[in-house]
């Protein structure tokens, strides 16, 4: 029989075994004194169940803090959250370690046992880049590296360059004079230009 406290001391002592600074380490078990305090330091950790976790989440412990002059306010949000998750990772590793036969979760947080999937094993897909030419068409280009196994990626081809000029009305094309601040010189409107 494992009591809960015992339990709660072994899961911050794995933290602190595997790299979790000191700080935190002394963070999850402050929390964790909490749910344990209102479950019992005897009580046995087979016999959590989401009734239990459930009703400690809507517990004053959980959902209030004590002032140093002795009244009781709500926590703020990221607090209580906080509260949620670090009892969540404790019981999963409680699970994982084979201690329990399932997670005690209440049903709003079963979202978080979810297995996500391994980022190797999500297929690569093709990405394409599409651009359009200053003609309304799209242009897409795929190409590959040659000494790669990575997927063909599609890259835009660059668009062509469009100067910022008008001609002035009445010019021929080779003696015509350009404005590049986009003014036509006889009306002194401004122009729109793509």
């Amino acid at each position: 029989m494992r009591t809960l406290k015992y339990a709660c001391k072994k899961f911050v002592e794995h933290l602190k075994a595997t790299g979790t600074k000191e700080i935190t380490a002394s963070n999850y078990w402050r929390i964790l004194q909490l749910f344990i305090d209102y479950l019992g330091p005897e009580k046995n950790i087979e016999d959590i169940t989401v009734r239990n976790v459930s009703d400690f989440y809507r517990s004053k412990p959980a959902t209030h803090k004590t002032r140093k002059d002795g009244t009781m306010v709500p926590r703020a949000e990221t607090s209580y959250l906080q509260i949620k998750r670090d009892v969540r990772l404790c019981l999963c590793w409680f699970h994982e370690q084979g201690w329990i036969s399932s997670v005690p979760l209440p049903p709003d947080e079963r979202r978080f046992l979810e297995s996500r999937p391994d980022k190797s094993e999500k297929k690569s897909e093709s990405k394409t880049v599409k651009t359009l030419k200053a003609d309304g068409c799209e242009n897409i280009t795929p190409i590959t590296e040659p000494d790669s196994d990575a997927t063909p990626v599609a890259i835009a081809e660059p668009p062509e360059i469009v100067q910022n000029a008008v001609s002035e009305p009445g010019m021929d094309e080779d003696t015509s004079s350009t404005h590049l601040d986009g003014q036509d010189a006889d009306t002194q409107q401004k122009l729109t230009l793509l």
